[in-house]
């Protein structure tokens, strides 16, 4: 009897991380509301997989503007990728985090930053365009941004991963965002916040 009770259990968690993992994947596909999802599954067991299922398949990327044009997307809760484009912002899902390598102070001018400038987890799934200016319409995505420190990045290039060429540490940087490790997100993060925003849950 024990072995067959042993067996029904392994069987009904096997199905139900399996119906997870399918809903979280149309989630993810955007073929499903993420509040869809929600209500199909509601106990506290399946909560707890979810969750579970969302840190093991959370990514961490990083974004590239100037400090001053970051500064309006902390304000304003949202940010921009390479110049207005919808593509990079569609490759991040809900509960991604991403912080904002800032190379320069201000776009129109040459002093150098060279510093993480902000750190946010992504809100929601909606990429939509915002007009700026007559002419101008770049798209954007919601972004729960944290109170955080500037950390310089050279302290920190011998340690981070994604800079394969020490010497020429900017060219990493080129395409305006990067998908990078978590353990390089979590170095990043440390020096900005004094903590690790995901497992805290402070975030």
């Amino acid at each position: 009897m024990a072995g067959k009770g042993f067996a029904k259990d392994w069987i009904t968690s096997s199905v139900t991380c399996c119906a997870i993992a399918a809903l979280l994947f149309f989630v993810r596909e955007k073929s499903m509301p993420e509040s869809c999802c929600h209500s199909v599954v509601s106990s506290h067991s399946v909560q707890w997989a979810i969750l579970n299922w969302s840190l093991i398949n959370m990514r961490y990327w990083i974004g590239v503007a100037s400090k001053d044009h970051v500064s309006r997307g902390v304000d304003g809760g949202f940010c921009q990728l390479c110049h207005g484009k919808a593509q990079p912002l569609k490759r991040m899902a809900s509960g991604d985090w991403i912080i904002y390598y800032s190379p320069k102070e201000r776009f129109e001018d040459t002093l150098l930053c060279q510093a993480f400038t902000a750190i946010g987890e992504v809100a929601g799934d909606a990429v939509y365009p915002f007009e700026m200016f007559p002419g101008f319409v770049p798209f954007r995505r919601d972004i729960r941004f944290l109170p955080a420190q500037a950390a310089a990045i050279r302290p920190l290039l011998e340690q981070l991963s994604f800079i394969r060429d020490k010497k020429h540490w900017g060219y990493a940087f080129r395409f305006g965002h990067l998908e990078i490790t978590e353990a390089d997100f979590r170095l990043i993060a440390e020096r900005m916040l004094g903590y690790d925003p995901v497992v805290s849950g402070r975030g």
